[in-house]
């Protein structure tokens, strides 16, 4: 077998099948980019004249999109209606050249898979009888115009009106294209000014923000850390309106601002004087098991104690700022580290084993502060026992009972009272 010469039938319908298509896709695309250019200018130019507000500046960029789709969809509905297939071109090709009537299908189809029925000879004078008609028909002609005219013309005179408004008018179309394309900015300008900016204040001191706000009906929110209470109208005056941030009272240093809408004013520090202090104790003193006390809770605004040697204290206290860290220590010993149950307010618990001090030392992230207690112990003091009866040496009967009258007293109380005796000097005590 041979191979199968090439097919320069097909190849040139191909190319001038492709060349109709690329046309009335160009065609098409010309179409809706002037239609939505043309759009575009006319929004900027209704951006001149209608009033601004976020609302018309949203009608507007929701007429462009709107416009620019259905001349999409239009083009795009064009060019399919157009459009047309491989066999259908080709018959109307036959009909629109009646020379190539026959010869073209036939040349085609014996190219694309020879008959046997058919002879060699036979077919390639089929294919060069229809290649002879082929290259004298105009097909060039079958093409499509681009008709860029009116598209062309239409693009040069929105594109020449918004030159002219920018020209006559610069802010005011720049403004409206900027709207155009974010409606949000059309709203009235917003100013802010918030009082009192940077503070510095004595910890647990209330404090108020106040913002002024003119251009927004929207209350205004208060941002950074801690506490963010929500805004309370004070007054309004016509655009301008007055509003309050009360915060709880202040036990550490932060940032704040405020914004609202798209606004946001600078950030302010709210700062601390002075050194962390403690404000308050509370301890439960634990005494020690032979005592058989009851738990002793004593408070005070200072951490002095007072408790019986061998005791623990329990000790909760509070500072007028927020710590970041606590640690303790009894006379030279090591330092302990105590816990945090707020940021204000810490636990620890010291052994009481002798009199002397004991001391805190407290950091926050204003300062450092050392601060030191007394330490007094109790003693604890032998009881005293008296003898009421018998008096002194008696000399009874056999079998006679012995009255006894004892009185026994502690500073701590008594928690038992044992008799011992014996006959002989000789022998052991017996209880």
């Amino acid at each position: 077998m041979t191979p199968r010469p090439s097919a320069p039938l097909r190849a040139r319908l191909l190319q001038t099948h492709a060349r109709i298509r690329r046309a009335r896709v160009t065609r098409q695309a010309l179409r809706a980019t002037a239609a939505a250019i043309v759009l575009l200018v006319v929004m900027v130019t209704c951006g001149l004249a209608l009033p601004r507000s976020p609302f018309t500046a949203t009608v507007r960029l929701a007429s462009f999109a709107l416009g620019t789709l259905l001349a999409l969809a239009l083009a795009l509905r064009t060019l399919q209606r157009e459009s047309s297939s491989w066999d259908t071109w080709l018959e109307v090709l036959e009909v629109r050249f009646p020379a190539l009537r026959s010869w073209l299908r036939n040349a085609l189809d014996l190219e694309a898979a020879r008959d046997t029925n058919t002879s060699n000879e036979l077919a390639d004078a089929v294919r060069d009888e229809a290649a002879r008609r082929l290259a004298d028909t105009p097909l060039d002609t079958t093409v499509p115009p681009l008709e860029a005219r009116t598209p062309t013309v239409a693009m040069i005179a929105a594109t020449l009106s918004f030159v002219a408004c920018a020209w006559l008018a610069p802010a005011a179309t720049r403004d409206a294209w900027q709207t155009l394309w974010s409606p949000a900015s059309a709203a009235p300008p917003i100013t802010l000014r918030v009082e009192p900016g940077s503070v510095v204040l004595v910890p647990g001191a209330s404090f108020a923000v106040r913002a002024q706000v003119s251009g927004s009906t929207a209350a205004p929110r208060l941002l950074g850390e801690g506490a963010a209470p929500a805004a309370v109208l004070e007054s309004s005056d016509g655009s301008t309106r007055r509003w309050r941030f009360d915060l709880p009272p202040v036990t550490r240093a932060r940032d704040y601002a405020v914004k609202v809408a798209a606004v946001t004013s600078p950030r302010y520090r709210i700062a601390l004087s002075g050194e962390p202090r403690p404000v308050s104790f509370a301890a439960a003193i634990t005494a020690p098991a032979y005592a058989r006390l009851p738990v002793q809770n004593v408070a005070g605004t200072r951490g002095d104690l007072t408790a019986l040697a061998g005791s623990s204290a329990a000790i909760e206290v509070t500072f007028d700022r927020d710590l970041e860290s606590l640690s303790a220590a009894v006379g030279r010993t090591a330092a302990m580290s105590w816990s945090a149950i707020t940021p204000r307010r810490w636990r620890g618990t010291l052994p009481l084993r002798g009199e002397g001090t004991w001391e805190l030392h407290a950091r926050a992230t204003t300062g450092e502060g050392v601060f030191r207690y007394r330490l007094s112990l109790l003693p604890d003091a032998p009881p005293v026992i008296a003898v009421q009866l018998p008096v002194g040496d008696l000399d009874l009967p056999a079998g006679q009972q012995v009255p006894y009258d004892v009185s026994a007293q502690d500073d701590l109380g008594i928690s038992e009272l044992r008799l011992e005796w014996r006959k002989d000097a000789g022998e052991p005590w017996h209880e």
